[in-house]
């Protein structure tokens, strides 16, 4: 059973303003500093069910059809996705 929220997707965000005072803090109390980036961290990762995408807007078909009739099977993650 998933929770509650299990289909509903997060991307917190800070304000430059709380990043500036931490910052100073760090630097006030001569705190280590360390960056981690975890921009890749689930988009190459398989997926466990069928999942389709719309066309993305501006991809063209060479197939004289309308974009609207196709549908892209997605094989990997991407952002967004749990």
């Amino acid at each position: 059973m998933h929770c509650v929220n299990y289909w509903e997707t997060l991307a917190p965000v800070v304000k430059l303003i709380t990043i500036r005072l931490l910052m100073i803090l760090i630097m006030i109390h001569e705190w280590k500093l360390r960056q981690l980036d975890f921009v890749l961290a689930y988009p190459k990762a398989d997926v466990e069910r069928y999942i389709y995408m719309s066309m993305p807007k501006g991809f063209k078909l060479n197939v004289g059809k309308d974009q609207h009739s196709h549908v892209l099977k997605l094989i990997k993650n991407i952002y967004g996705l749990k």
